[in-house]
């Protein structure tokens, strides 16, 4: 079983129990068959991204850049061949794509500095605690953490259309990155006894593409 499949309880679980039990019952506890969305052009890019920026040198081989003779998916053939390619496990992007993917991480890497290539950063290390409260068995995978003597500093890697500081709040109240914030700190403090700043890289992935540093607070004034 791999990890997305464990029982265990994850940020997306929360939040799916958040917005409708029967569907989290239906779907995680009695795993009736459900449609599978494919996933779009933005999680594409996410996960490109996240590659690119996290494991330097293995997005080759994970995409097929669109032929140039179909300008777009119109056509039955180009259709075909994009079906023939995802059924192959490839993430399917236009000409273009993959250099405006690499300006988005550069960017990421700029404003993140030494935090991204720290000498001590562990990358997408899953973590597995107990509750205390609830005794509930939970787990999370940071994108990447930052282990020092006082702290762990978690980070998480967010694409956007726009990274400012008002764009970020809407965005971490619809997409409930408090959640996640919440959930991935108790993990990381499980399993190293230390206070734990959450910060999130966001970065735009269109040009100029900007990026930023946001961090929730912990505490309404």
């Amino acid at each position: 079983m791999n990890y997305h499949e464990l029982p265990s309880e994850s940020k997306t679980r929360i939040c799916c129990f958040r917005e409708s039990r029967r569907v989290f019952h239906a779907r995680h506890i009695l795993r009736l068959p459900e449609a599978q969305k494919p996933p779009t052009d933005d999680m594409n890019l996410g996960t490109l991204a996240h590659a690119e920026l996290l494991e330097p040198g293995s997005l080759e081989g994970q995409f097929s850049i669109r032929p140039d003779e179909w300008k777009d998916w119109r056509t039955a053939a180009a259709q075909t061949w994009r079906k023939e390619q995802q059924a192959a496990g490839k993430i399917v992007v236009a000409p273009g794509d993959i250099a405006d993917l690499k300006a988005c991480v550069a960017s990421a890497v700029a404003v993140a500095g030494d935090w991204v290539q720290h000498g001590k950063v562990v990358i997408e290390e899953p973590i597995f605690w107990t509750d205390a409260d609830s005794g509930l068995q939970c787990r999370c995978k940071p994108d990447w953490l930052i282990p020092r003597s006082e702290e762990v500093i978690c980070f998480d890697l967010k694409t956007t259309d726009d990274c400012s500081p008002s764009a970020f709040r809407r965005n971490a109240a619809s997409m409930q990155y408090w959640i996640q914030d919440v959930h991935y700190s108790a993990g990381v403090v499980a399993k190293y006894a230390l206070p734990v700043r959450f910060l999130f890289v966001v970065v735009e992935k269109a040009y100029p593409f900007r990026a930023a540093i946001h961090e929730i607070p912990k505490t309404v004034e």
